[in-house]
């Protein structure tokens, strides 16, 4: 159906509301996107409910109640364009989908093929450039400090023990925080740089990416999301830190840390056995724009 036989459907009903009842627009929008319609409950009510729940998942994530994988979250499933919904959401919901499948960030860079080279700015204020570091092997993770996901790994040493063993062979290691400016997750760089400073991160930088152009250019999904880039530029690992997708830090221990395995095998001139593997965590709050 086009928008404009869309529209006019809507109309219709609209239309017909006095001589009994229409299909309500917010139920029409859910059939759309392959959402739930609420029955008994107006848009408003629904748009009320999901701010309720936004709000809680908030106060829950302060007090860090981050034990369950499903619940921190709330719609911020393991892949954030599955077909979850939230009451509130619909419109949303629509709008994340089309623009992933317009601008086809959904399938983003391939291992094998060149990185998206990217400039960003530091939460010191200083321009980074992706070639800055040509010659070098590069880790990307994509962080959100809000993310129960990202918790796990700085609170249990996991994100920094990783870091620190990259740095230690010379790896360059770039955070990138694709986080809106208008979304609640969202620090400025000040406060994301005391963040990252009281976590004892050893990123050799943090960086600003409201925009999400370079999340988009990666197709970064979650929080974290962990890259791989060899010396000569070319992407060979992308995916999770390891196979472990909890938000729980006990799971740790046992995990496979795949972001170790990689470095040590491209260390020791071998290719990444495992160089796709499947990210897990908070979806990355992208600007709509």
């Amino acid at each position: 159906m086009s928008d404009l036989h869309s529209s006019l459907y809507v109309k219709k009903h609209l239309k017909k509301a006095a001589m009994g009842p229409a299909i309500k627009p917010s139920a029409w929008l859910a059939a759309r996107v392959g959402a739930p319609a609420e029955a008994n409950s107006s848009a408003d009510e629904s748009e009320k409910m999901g701010e309720m729940m936004s709000k809680e998942s908030s106060r829950k994530v302060g007090r860090g109640l981050n034990k369950k994988a499903a619940e921190p979250c709330l719609v911020d499933q393991l892949n954030p364009l599955s077909n979850s919904w939230s009451p509130g959401k619909t419109v949303a919901a629509a709008a994340v989908l089309g623009l992933a499948f317009a601008t086809g960030s959904v399938f983003g860079a391939s291992v094998g093929q060149p990185a998206p080279a990217f400039t960003l700015t530091d939460t010191a204020g200083k321009t980074v450039s992706l070639a800055d570091f040509k010659g070098k092997h590069v880790v990307l993770e994509w962080v959100n400090p809000h993310c129960p996901f990202v918790v796990k790994h700085y609170g249990g040493g996991n994100m920094q023990a990783t870091q620190s063993g990259a740095a230690s062979k010379g790896v360059v290691w770039l955070a990138i925080n694709s986080t809106s400016a208008d979304h609640q997750d969202y620090k400025a760089p000040n406060a994301l740089d005391q963040w990252m400073k009281t976590q004892k991160a050893a990123a050799n930088h943090t960086l600003m990416d409201a925009e999400g152009k370079a999340g988009k250019a990666y197709a970064a999904r979650t929080t974290p999301h962990m890259y791989i880039i060899n010396p000569a530029g070319t992407l060979v690992y992308a995916g999770g830190i390891d196979n472990k997708p909890t938000a729980n830090p006990a799971d740790i221990a046992g995990a496979t840390n795949y972001v170790n395995v990689a470095l040590q095998e491209l260390l020791a001139g071998k290719p990444v056995s495992s160089p796709n593997t499947r990210p897990y965590g908070c979806s990355v709050k992208y600007s709509a724009g």
